[in-house]
This record gives C-alpha cells, structure tokens and sequence, in this order.
C-alpha cells in the first residue's frame, strides 16, 4: 500500500501532510525572521498545535525548517522553529 499521496502538480507528500496546510504553516514562517514556536504558529495560523508540530516535523526531516531548543531548568525543551 503506498503512504504517499500525488498532487496535480507532481509534488508527492507523506500520508497526513495536506498541500494546502502546509502552505498555510509555510506562509506563517515566511513572515517570520525569527524563531517561532508551535503555539504561536497554531494561534495565528488557526491550524491545531498538534497538526502544526506533524508538519513542522515533516519540514525538519526535508531539511526547510531549523530547529531550536531552549532548555529551562526543569521538563521538555521548549522548540522553536524558522526557514533555512
């Protein structure tokens, strides 16, 4: 069964990565010069922050996106992101 799925224009996505989405994540990271974490990417694109963290890991493995991560003193690190 194949995971992937063919868009009009020839450019193949993983199964649950949408064209049309991930322009709006894009878009939102354009505008951006600086880091940006999921939850603003979410509150201004109006995408769910779990979508918005699939597709931001989608762009870390195709190389887009650079990450970054704030340690604090207890917990996860905090990521954020921003184009290459």
């Amino acid at each position: 069964m194949n995971n992937k799925k063919r868009l009009k224009d020839e450019e193949i996505l993983p199964k649950g990565i949408d064209k049309n989405t991930l322009n709006i994540v894009l878009g939102c990271l354009s505008n951006k010069k600086e880091y940006i974490d999921v939850d603003e990417i979410s509150n201004l694109t109006g995408v769910a922050t779990k979508t918005v963290n699939r597709y931001m890991n989608y762009l870390l493995d195709e190389e887009k996106v650079i990450l970054n991560n704030i340690y604090g003193k207890i917990g996860r690190p905090k990521k954020e992101y921003k184009l290459k």
